[in-house]
């Protein structure tokens, strides 16, 4: 059977270009839709069974009127936004009525409006104008005022005003217009007998329509020219989208779509035109649909008698294909044509805009592939290789009898006209048909997932285990794996572009430029994983699929990656809420993504197909604008008064609720918030349309909140309120004074009794110090001062050996030492001021003795002002420093010994240095526990005053010992400078 391939530049616009979304009664959305208006603030407002409901996107908001006020019925018949803001109401039994920043305005006959509204419209200007029982009335200075009253001749039924200001009226069975500036009106020749509906779109076309049908026409003067034939549907509202298709509401049809194309048509035969339509079945609310609009963002709504539906123009379009279709390979030729291969149905050849055609092709088709360099469409059947060329499937051969009869996975072919074919065997399973018969294509065993060729003819073949890429260049296999960096895993998807290959796979995609492979990764990890489609757009950005949806990389953020390989790559994402029919199967009809002549890309997935077009993906630029619109505490809801609420002094925690009115993609859509004098901080809040507090102080707030849409656009203001929260009586100042003053009184007592404890300690001390001096100089010191008298007395006793009294003259000098340190001790025991000078003086005589009495050099060095020292660490620092010297005379074994003293504004510094043998540190855990060096006794007195030693050593290198004492032990009266203190 040969089929004529139906050309077409592009797939058109269709009903599978918009994401349908039913929001029904369980949502909280109103049944029974009469009427839907979108106010200047961009809420949604919508009639039901009873009242009127408001939607930002999310939530179905019942309107509550104010304490004292009303609607005139429970039921109300239609909505309309207001002039300068606000929504007017309209019921069959009495005037309209104004809902206004929450509050509710009757407009009744005495104000010059008749009983009721049948329909609102507006004027070019945004002026508002109504239709009544007895006439057409205008709003203007506060007041409804009667324009056109109905007569004999004339009545009005409906009205609507072209872009010109021209207002055309429907009623007593004719159609009449009053051009701008025009002093009657005019009847109009053309129409169709008994209109009942009016409306104008913005290409200029007027659609007018009977119990029946519906009518397109152009306007020329006062008359009308039909310029298609009229479609044969019941019409309830009509509107034309941004993309010049027009919806049709219909209470037998539900909704039916007319894309531009099918438009075209028409017109350009003066033929039916052809809609698509949805009904209940399809997943509409309901199949009784009445009230239609377009909001600011661009997505149309339709109410029926179950709930509200959205049609928001989306990334993706769907093709439409059979139900219960499974395993969709697709391919686009030179002509515009999708033939569509699957595991359920034959090779199927698309028919604009939503209908298809079955070709001879057998199902099982999985494997189609579109040679753009020949033009040629070849589809891989269970046992039979097709050719598709000029819309003509054509039967080239069947697969060599020895290949298993099941479905083969992938087919390519190169610019010489070879096709390669993978089969299921276990060996021998590519295959590559010459023209003339089939031979294996690789001297190697593979099990291939995917092929592709590049430029040069070089035939790539990814597969599911090893090896996992090769190249075949002429018969010769060459093969790469993880010694030449491959990823791991399966390769599922692979795009060649002239010198490099991109490769996709279980764990995500890499570049090979032919010498390395470079990863490229997000920054969360799993975003490329289980890729099963690679392709570049035009712009050279990189569209990935995977199991979760499509990614796409722009070209510039691809180029830093490949320059810099730990580059994480920011993406976009677009996944079922942009159109796309499911996921991919990651074992067969691989590559899923691919790119045809004009530039769309085809996503295949398990169950459907779409195309989208890169350079015209709908993006929302719609400021938001955010609404802060209450605080709850508890179970209290407080309202705003002119952007400010005062919570009670209880109320300690609180709930702020804000919102935006962003119709498109709230799901998508994040705010930030923060609470100034609490918390000055931005919050990233996300999704989330509530803000909690607590443990909030007594205080002036003003909390802020800003939106950003789908697309990153954010709000040009922020919305404000002001939050004031009353102290409790505890949390006043004279409370908080009234409970300070007796824990002063208490500290300033435990104070005072603390410091004469501490006085009376320091009193016994001093005095158990002059007691120990008077005890040292009254026994010791005098015992001291008769020995060494009695051996300077031996001394010159020439009947003793001259080598003994040279002995006693040695001790006699020792003991003369002893006895001068003992008078030292005894004036510090007794000291009661030191200006800091006492230490230097101290450690220079021991110095010099230490100096004589080894014959080494000694040098003492001050840096600073000398300080006065603390009365606990004055005779402990003299003996720490005496120690140390005493080590470095003792064992250093070298020629000088130098005390450099510091005296820093928050430490005390001590630095010993001799020239000696010095030591191997390694050793000082041993010399540590021996007591080698005198290490331990001056570690215990220095930890002693919180202070800390270090000692560096080196054999042949000499020691240097640094001691730190902090300011606050080493010095009196010390103070933590100002720049040490935390604020």
């Amino acid at each position: 059977m040969l089929l004529a391939g139906t050309a077409g530049a592009s797939p058109p616009v269709s009903l599978g270009s918009y994401q349908h979304t039913a929001f029904q009664k369980q949502d909280g959305a109103p049944g029974d839709l009469a009427s839907i208006a979108q106010t200047a603030d961009g809420f949604l407002w919508m009639t039901g069974t009873k009242g009127v409901t408001r939607f930002d996107g999310v939530t179905f908001q019942p309107f509550r009127p104010a304490p004292g006020e009303a609607f005139r019925a429970a039921q109300l018949n239609s909505v309309f936004p207001a002039e300068g803001g606000g929504l007017w109401i309209a019921n069959s039994d009495s005037g309209p009525t104004l809902l206004k920043d929450g509050h509710l305005s009757h407009f009744d006959e005495p104000k010059g409006v008749v009983a009721s509204i049948n329909s609102f419209l507006a004027d070019p200007e945004g002026g508002v104008w109504a239709i009544s029982p007895k006439g057409l009335i205008r709003f203007r200075a506060g007041a409804w005022e009667m324009v056109e009253p109905n007569t004999a001749e004339r009545s009005t039924s409906r009205a609507v005003f072209d872009r010109a200001g021209a207002l055309w009226l429907v009623g007593g069975g004719k159609v009449s217009v009053r051009p701008r500036g025009a002093p009657a009106f005019l009847d109009v020749s053309g129409g169709p007998d008994k209109p009942r509906y009016i409306f104008i779109g913005e290409s200029g076309r007027l659609y007018i329509t009977t119990r029946l049908a519906m009518t397109m026409y152009r306007v020329e003067g006062t008359r009308l020219i039909e310029t298609a034939a009229p479609l044969p549907v019941p019409v309830s509202a009509l509107r034309e989208d941004g993309e010049g298709a027009v919806w049709i509401t219909s209470t037998t049809r539900a909704v039916a779509y007319l894309s531009p194309e099918a438009l075209r048509r028409a017109e350009a035969t003066h033929a039916e035109p052809v809609p698509e339509f949805m009904d209940r079945a399809d997943g509409l609310t309901g199949s009784y649909a009445w009230p239609m609009i377009r909001d600011r963002e661009g997505n149309l709504w339709v109410g029926t008698q179950n709930g509200l539906d959205r049609f928001r123009r989306s990334a993706f379009t769907t093709v439409k294909l059979p139900d219960g279709i499974h395993e969709v390979s697709a391919s686009v030729d030179a002509e515009g044509t999708v033939w569509v291969g699957s595991e359920t149905h034959p090779l199927l050849q698309l028919v604009p805009p939503a209908s298809w055609r079955e070709t001879e092709i057998p199902r099982l088709t999985m494997a189609t592939f579109f040679d753009a360099r020949r033009g040629t469409v070849w589809a891989a059947a269970v046992d039979t290789l097709w050719s598709i060329s000029q819309g003509m499937p054509t039967r080239v051969a069947g697969v060599r009898d020895d290949a298993v009869h099941a479905a083969n996975n992938c087919v390519a072919s190169d610019s010489k006209g070879r096709v390669y074919v993978c089969t299921n065997r276990s060996e021998h399973n590519l295959l590559m048909w010459d023209g003339v018969g089939w031979n294996d294509a690789s001297p190697v065993n593979l099990r291939p997932k995917v092929l592709a060729v590049d430029d040069d003819d070089n035939l790539w073949v990814g597969a599911a285990g090893e090896p996992r890429l090769t190249r075949i260049a002429q018969g010769v296999a060459t093969t790469f794996g993880k010694p030449q960096g491959l990823q791991e895993g399966v390769i599922r998807a692979m795009f060649a572009e002239p010198g490099s290959l991109w490769i996709g796979g279980d764990d995500g995609i890499q570049h090979f430029d032919g010498k390395r492979f470079t990863s490229i990764g997000a920054l969360d990890d799993e975003a490329f994983d289980t890729t099963t489609g690679l392709v570049k757009d035009a712009e050279g950005n990189l569209w990935i699929q995977t199991l979760d949806g499509v990614r796409e990389v722009a070209a510039d953020d691809l180029a830093r990656a490949l320059v810099a390989p730990a580059t994480f790559v920011p993406y976009r994402s677009f996944d079922a809420t942009d159109g796309l029919p499911g996921a991919p199967d990651p074992d067969r009809t691989l590559p899923t993504l691919r790119r045809s002549n004009d530039g769309l890309l085809w996503a295949q997935t398990a169950s459907g197909l779409a195309w989208l077009d890169p350079k015209r993906i709908p993006e929302n630029h719609v400021v938001p604008v955010a609404y802060v619109e209450d605080v709850t505490s508890g179970a209290t809801i407080y309202p705003l008064e002119q952007g400010r609420v005062t919570l009670p002094a209880a109320m300690r925690s609180f709930r702020v609720a804000y919102t935006s009115p962003m119709l498109s993609r709230p799901e998508r859509a994040h705010f930030r918030y923060r609470l100034v004098g609490y918390n000055d901080a931005w919050q990233d809040a996300g999704t989330r349309r509530e803000a909690v507090f607590t443990n909030v102080p007594p205080g002036d707030y003003r909390f802020e909140v800003t939106a950003i849409n789908e697309n990153g656009v954010a709000s040009a203001a922020t919305a404000i309120a002001r939050i004031v929260r009353r102290p409790a009586y505890y949390e006043t100042w004279w409370f908080r004074a009234l409970g300070v003053l007796p824990l002063v009184l208490i500290l300033w007592l435990a104070y005072e009794l603390r410091t004469r404890a501490l006085t009376r300690g320091l009193r016994i001390r001093a005095e158990e110090r002059e007691a120990v001096a008077r005890d040292i100089h009254d026994t010791l010191l005098q015992r001291f001062q008769g020995l060494m008298l009695t051996l300077q007395a031996w001394a010159i006793d020439e009947s003793i050996p001259r080598d003994r009294r040279a002995d006693m003259r040695e001790m006699s000098e020792q003991t003369r030492d002893a006895l001068l340190e003992g008078r030292e001790r005894i004036l510090l025991l007794r000291r009661t001021e030191d200006h800091g000078l006492a230490l230097y003086d101290q450690i220079a005589a021991e110095g010099r003795r230490l100096q004589a009495t080894h014959g080494m050099i000694f040098s003492l060095e001050v840096n600073g002002t000398p300080r006065a020292l603390a009365k606990a660490c004055q005779s402990e620092l003299r003996d720490i420093a005496f120690e140390a010297l005493r080590n470095a005379f003792s064992h250093s074994h070298g020629e000088t010994v130098a005390l450099v003293l510091s005296y820093a504004e928050d430490a005390l510094w001590l630095v010993i240095t001799d020239d000696g043998t010095g030591f191997d540190e390694s050793l000082m855990a041993k010399a540590r526990e021996s007591g080698h060096f005198g290490l331990v006794g001056l570690r215990e007195r220095v930890s002693r005053l919180a202070g800390t030693l270090n000692v560096e050593s080196s054999p042949g290198e000499g020691t240097e010992i640094h001691i730190k004492l902090p300011g606050h032990t080493a010095y009196a009266g010390y103070r933590h400078p100002w720049w040490s203190i935390r604020r």
